[in-house]
């Protein structure tokens, strides 16, 4: 009975997929490596090798579509022609 309640007041732990643990493992890679190469003043050569490791596990951004922004509100314009003058009191 004991080990029944124990286990309700831990928090669940999030299992990772293997794509996402080696994703994870190789931008802790370039995050050290890239605190090592700024002391050398490498800093273009390790910006180029992380957005090429970006791009490979998340695609290059041309891939992603975008959805045209919806209009919220009328414009002033078409206020204006829709309604009619309010008469000054």
């Amino acid at each position: 009975m004991g080990d029944s309640s124990e286990s309700l007041r831990r928090p669940p732990q999030k299992l990772l997929l293997d794509s996402e643990l080696t994703a994870d493992q190789q931008l802790m890679q370039v995050s050290k490596s890239d605190n090592e190469d700024n002391n050398n003043g490498e800093k273009s050569k390790e910006e180029s090798t992380y957005w090429a490791i970006i791009e490979e596990i998340f695609g290059k951004e041309d891939e992603v579509l975008y959805r045209p922004k919806k209009r919220k509100y009328r414009s002033l314009d078409s206020l204006y022609r829709a309604t009619k003058p309010v008469p000054a009191v």
